[in-house]
């Protein structure tokens, strides 16, 4: 015979209810997280080169008028390309994050090499915190890297894909793109989403 109470059970069901709506759809998806050891905040996102109509008209509805806009679609999943260092680690997928130019201007995006630097956030303890790199000594920079010019176009996208990363907690996060380097005032920030994390990340 249960020892649990009418009330015990019912706590019990709910905390199931709340694991199976957190996780589910996450062990849904036919993919894999990336290990937080391999993390480097300076490669979290991986342009993707696929054309303009594999995109659906969903995708542009929130856009505002004037704008340079960073949108994330977690339950959204393509393919890293295979020279990618994900695919080379087996994770084949990444949620879709598409770059909208809708104003009249050409922007210049802070880059290294030449490559979009979009960086991921955490809400902790109230207050937004960076993800950062598992090992930030893994490889040199050089200041040169950063002096190259990314121009985003008026009326241009660029789509990239970023992997959800093994971790403990559950919470919620934001993607994060400067026009010059981490300057917050000139910062465009994504919508919302949640997806795991391992806390040793946060800065």
């Amino acid at each position: 015979m249960s020892n649990l109470s009418p009330k015990n059970n019912i706590i019990k069901i709910f905390v199931v209810v709340i694991l199976i709506v957190c996780f589910g759809h996450i062990n849904s998806q036919n993919f894999k997280c990336l290990d937080y050891k391999f993390y480097k905040v300076l490669h979290d996102v991986v342009e993707i080169n696929i054309p303009i109509d594999s995109l659906k008209e969903n995708d542009f509805l929130d856009l505002k008028s004037d704008s340079l806009q960073l949108i994330v679609f977690p339950d959204s999943y393509i393919d890293f390309p295979k020279w990618s260092s994900y695919s080379q680690k087996g994770i084949d997928k990444g949620f879709k994050i598409v770059l909208v130019n809708n104003s009249s201007n050409d922007i210049n995006l802070y880059n290294m090499d030449g490559r979009v630097i979009i960086y991921r956030q955490v809400f902790h303890n109230n207050e937004w915190r960076n993800v950062k790199s598992y090992n930030e000594n893994q490889y040199p920079i050089c200041g040169n890297s950063f002096l190259r010019k990314n121009v985003i176009k008026s009326d241009e996208h660029y789509i990239f894909a970023a992997p959800c990363i093994k971790g403990e907690v559950y919470t919620k996060f934001r993607m994060v793109l400067y026009t010059k380097p981490i300057n917050e005032t000139l910062a465009v920030y994504s919508n919302e989403f949640y997806s795991t994390l391992n806390t040793k990340l946060i800065e």
